[in-house]
């Protein structure tokens, strides 16, 4: 009798906890990110009363004598799935869909949440709203001077200039990758309003007022004779313009400064 009593108090205190478990999920049905938990029982340890018996000539085994104590909790389980996606009408307010973790921090240690309710504060941080941390990332203006595969660390908050000026840059350089083709339009002169170029392309600039202009770079092959290398072992040179997107020149390979000098090429091996 005092073990059915004990074993009845036992599954008493697991299904308190699995409902205490559930009254936490329930409570949490409005908490933004907030992911369920269950509870997974086992049997607990069971007491033997008579041990099992081996098969005879005349006799078959006997299994042994044997009864449970009660219940235990296993351990709860957290259900980590995608759950729904919700619109708040606040540009500041984020969700991830799929697997990851939002990062923030204090400046001393990181955390991880789901919980995207994040806001700005007066310096323009991106902080979460409950907390207070602010969400690590790459800086919104220094993206375009430092790569996205630097190390986050508590530090690495995430600033957006909201309302502020900042200093316009304007394009001091620009650079290209590729192959110029070895074809030659006969007759073909930079300098002449008839001339084709043999490659062009073009580049998105920006002045001291932070205005976007086209700049159009024309290639022109100048392997024909009267080509004279200006240098042992050049075999091919290309002469280059610069058009603005009226289609006027502004820059070209006259040679006359180090910015203006044509592209000479060697040999190939």
């Amino acid at each position: 009798m005092l073990q059915a009593m004990l074993a009845g108090v036992a599954s008493i205190k697991a299904q308190q906890t699995r409902m205490n478990v559930i009254g936490n999920n329930v409570a949490n049905v409005n908490t933004t990110a907030y992911k369920g938990s269950r509870v997974t029982f086992q049997d607990m340890l069971a007491q033997t009363i008579r041990g099992a018996g081996r098969p005879t000539d005349a006799l078959g085994g006997t299994n042994a004598l044997q009864f449970g104590l009660g219940v235990l909790i296993a351990g709860t389980d957290v259900n980590n799935e995608q759950g729904s996606l919700n619109a708040t009408n606040r540009p500041t307010d984020l969700a991830i869909q799929g697997n990851g973790y939002f990062l923030t921090g204090d400046g001393a240690k990181m955390s991880y949440t789901r919980d995207g309710a994040f806001d700005l504060d007066s310096n323009g941080d991106i902080v979460h709203r409950a907390t207070g941390e602010r969400a690590l990332g790459w800086d919104f203006i220094k993206q375009t001077t430092e790569s996205t595969s630097a190390p986050i660390d508590a530090t690495s908050r995430m600033n957006i200039p909201i309302g502020r000026l900042n200093a316009v840059q304007a394009t001091t350089k620009a650079s290209m990758a590729g192959n110029l083709s070895g074809y030659t339009v006969a007759g073909s002169d930079p300098r002449s309003a008839t001339g084709k170029p043999d490659w062009s392309s073009k580049y998105k600039v920006y002045d001291g007022q932070g205005g976007a202009h086209d700049v159009t770079v024309e290639f022109f092959n100048r392997q024909d004779p009267p080509f004279v290398p200006a240098a042992p072992g050049v075999t091919s040179r290309f002469q280059w313009r610069a058009l603005d997107e009226s289609g006027v020149e502004i820059a070209q390979s006259d040679g006359a400064t180090p910015e203006g000098e044509p592209l000479d090429f060697d040999a190939q091996p």
